[in-house]
């Protein structure tokens, strides 16, 4: 276990659009949809419009999710956390176009666009904040999709893939004056998330990338290979494809090793054979939630109980039609901002055992690798 990750977390929203175009290579006309949904919005995931309101309740999601892994000792403070600028509809507009903060392949040119779009929107917004230090995290929410999922024949390539910028991005990524401006206001960590992740009438919720985002955010190792992003772990934990269990609506647990990492849950020892019991981290018994057995000085097997009462597989329309039961929206935007289980999305229920290797782990965590050795996982 690292040093527990715990306490509470003021975010500052910032809301941004870009220059109107009609290109054909991003998503959407660079503006927010503001565009009431008049009809079935209870049958949506993340209707429009996409006011103030609705990124208020995103964010509320994210916390009731990591209020319930973490055992509620991870708060993300929806009461002081606020929301630029204030008006309920109103937008910065960056200078540019959104294919301009989009296009390129390559990382190099993909790293300088998330510079540019933060540089552009603290320019923005740095008379209505003042002092970022006041809060633990910048959101930046931007119009359009994110370029976050492997779509079939998709035709807007330049859209904006989300990232989490921390204080060594800033480092590199800015010189001079600017790096100045940025350390000065108190900018260290930042989230950039589109306004909505559906798209091609495939209906995803943003809540899963938010999830996984502010899990780096808050320290949380990658459990996918972070060299090319393929997925290691899969459906079965947060920092992995986990996150965007039932199309992004209920993100998993993250996994039994990550729990114990954050020190938000505690594993019993085995050490004799015999018959124990293990329950599952959202039961509310006496039985411990992960037994660990060891191998050896370094290596140990990690056992979870991961069940579903609720069983959500992915949606294939834009339409959707969750038991009221198992979903809670809110009454004024429709957003979900709480599920009755996060792990009803996993592929299977049942004990789910880990194999974990501390000496990979040390030796990569620094670099957040701890899972792209395929011949020595963590």
């Amino acid at each position: 276990p690292g040093t527990p990750i715990t306490g509470q977390h003021r975010l500052a929203m910032v809301r941004v659009e870009f220059q109107p175009d009609t290109s054909n290579l991003t998503t959407g006309t660079g503006e927010f949809n503001l565009e009431p949904t008049e009809t079935f919005a209870d049958s949506i995931i993340d209707p429009p419009p996409h006011n103030a309101a609705y990124f208020l309740d995103q964010t509320k999601a994210l916390h009731n999710y990591f209020s319930r892994v973490s055992g509620q000792r991870l708060i993300i403070d929806t009461v002081t956390s606020d929301i630029f600028p204030a008006g309920e509809t109103s937008t910065y507009t960056l200078p540019y176009p959104m294919e301009d903060y989009g296009k390129g392949f390559a990382d190099s040119t993909q790293q300088k666009n998330w510079a540019d779009l933060l540089y552009d929107t603290y320019q923005l917004s740095k008379n209505d904040i003042g002092d970022f230090g006041q809060y633990s995290t910048l959101v930046i929410f931007h119009a359009g999709v994110g370029q976050d999922f492997d779509i079939p024949l998709d035709d807007t390539p330049y859209d904006i893939q989300s990232a989490y910028l921390d204080r060594e991005f800033i480092e590199t990524h800015f010189t001079g004056t600017q790096l100045s401006e940025l350390q000065n206001a108190g900018i260290e960590h930042v989230i950039i998330l589109p306004e909505t992740q559906s798209q091609l009438e495939i209906s995803i919720g943003l809540t899963g990338t938010y999830a996984l985002l502010f899990g780096t955010r808050i320290g949380l190792p990658a459990m996918y290979n972070t060299n090319n992003g393929q997925s290691v772990a899969g459906k079965f934990g947060l920092m992995d494809l986990g996150s965007n269990n039932a199309n992004g609506i209920a993100p998993a647990y993250p996994s039994a090793w990550t729990r114990l990492f954050a020190g938000w849950a505690q594993a019993f020892s085995v050490r004799n054979s015999g018959t124990y019991t293990v329950q599952s981290a959202e039961a509310n018994g006496n039985a411990p939630e992960i037994l660990k057995v060891p191998i050896n000085t370094s290596e140990y097997y990690l056992i979870e109980n991961r069940l579903r009462q609720t069983r959500v597989s992915s949606l294939d329309s834009f339409m959707v039609n969750y038991d009221t039961l198992f979903v809670q929206r809110s009454p004024d935007t429709h957003v979900i901002t709480n599920v009755e289980e996060y792990d009803a999305g996993l592929p299977g229920d049942g004990l789910l055992i880990w194999h974990v290797d501390e000496s990979g782990i040390r030796a990569n965590l620094g670099s957040n690798t701890i899972n792209t050795d395929p011949d020595r996982r963590g």
